[in-house]
Formats: C-alpha cells, structure tokens, sequence
C-alpha cells in the first residue's frame, strides 16, 4: 500500500493572481492546491525537458567541433 507524504508549502502571491487561481479552480471543479500541484509539476517537466534539450545541443555543437578538429588534422595530414 502506497503512503502518501503531504507537506505544506507557502508562498506569496498578488491578490489578483490568488482571485485568478480561484476562478479557475471553482470553474473547473478543483481544490486550488490541486491546480498548483499541477502547475509546479508542469513547470518543473518543462524545465528538465529544456535542460535536457540544452545539453544535447551542447553535446552536439562539441561532436561537430570535434569532427572539424578531425578533418583538419587529416588534411593538414595530407598536405
């Protein structure tokens, strides 16, 4: 059986921000601290898709570096 952990977080936010929360929260049928809760989580996914995606571009632009390198030792080789 699984045991949920819960742990409370707070943070400040504008009045208008927590009226907007609210709305949406009641419009859609949903406790705020669930529309949170997804909010944080869509957030961080992103977050680590884009750090992922960063490294990879990274892994890539040293690759294409390193062939260069390759290819000039090979013709500086030939020559």
């Amino acid at each position: 059986m699984r045991i949920i952990q819960n742990s409370n977080v707070a943070f400040r936010c504008p009045s208008d921000l927590k009226e907007r929360l609210e709305a949406f929260a009641v419009g859609n049928h949903l406790h705020v601290s669930s529309v949170i809760r997804s909010a944080c989580s869509d957030y961080l996914k992103n977050a680590e898709r884009a750090a992922l995606a960063e490294k990879e571009e990274e892994f890539q632009a040293r690759s294409r570096a390193y062939r260069r390198f390759c290819a000039e030792k090979t013709f500086q080789g030939a020559v």
